[in-house]
């Protein structure tokens, strides 16, 4: 009997060591971490909710004053998580009866951010979406504005972020751009033309054509 029950707590012991051992190994298993947009609502959107109309039509006039050095969308830091920031796609227009979206056009074309529609703050000409975003969060964008009577609708881009692609005059296929990287001067060097000599030529070549019998340069 005593063998039996020594046997016993031998198995239990070496069951557990191992187990201890395991678990060691585990611990020390890293995975990056991907992390995602979490819908949310940005501290300064916040403030606007809680204030009187008269209140909030001073701070709206000082926030579209502002807005136009560039300062858009809004960013604002998240003193708890220095890995992440509150980002908060902004457009503005007065008119009545308009839904407002934006449509991506890079890595974040997913669920990730949601149905992408901005709601109107109370009666204003602002309409807001909120998300908190990782620091490397980059990608490109543009608004969609649908008349809900008419159901006409057009594209523009974010008046109040000079930054798009490609670089120069706004084009009918531009997109603005919103880079949280520490290197957001990348994409604009890259997308710059090259005027340095990089050793290119240009050749003329004859290529013929069998099945026309047609000669043709290239």
């Amino acid at each position: 009997m005593k063998k039996y029950i020594l046997v016993i707590l031998a198995t239990l012991f070496f069951n557990y060591s191992f187990g201890q051992k395991n678990n060691k190994q585990i611990e020390k298993l890293t995975f990056t971490e991907i992390k995602r947009p979490i819908k949310t609502i940005s501290p300064f959107i916040s403030r606007l909710l809680n204030i009187d109309s008269e209140s909030l039509e001073i701070s709206l006039t000082k926030f579209w004053l502002l807005s136009q050095q560039n300062n858009l969308p809004l960013i604002e830091l998240d003193s708890l998580d220095s890995d992440y920031k509150y980002l908060t796609m902004v457009f503005q227009d007065s008119t009545e009866n308009k839904a407002i979206s934006f449509d991506v056009f890079g890595i974040y074309e997913d669920n990730r951010l949601g149905n992408r529609k901005l709601r109107r703050l109370k009666n204003t000409d602002l309409y807001y979406r909120s998300y908190k975003v990782p620091n490397d969060f980059c990608f490109s964008y543009r608004f969609k504005i649908r008349d809900t009577l008419t159901g006409d609708s057009y594209q523009a881009l974010d008046k109040y972020n000079s930054n798009r692609i490609p670089l120069g005059e706004a084009k009918n296929y531009s997109y603005s751009v919103i880079d949280l990287t520490e290197k957001a001067e990348n994409w604009k060097r890259l997308n710059k033309k090259q005027l340095k000599n990089i050793n290119s030529r240009i050749d003329t070549i004859n290529y013929t054509n069998k099945v026309l019998q047609q000669e043709r340069n290239i």
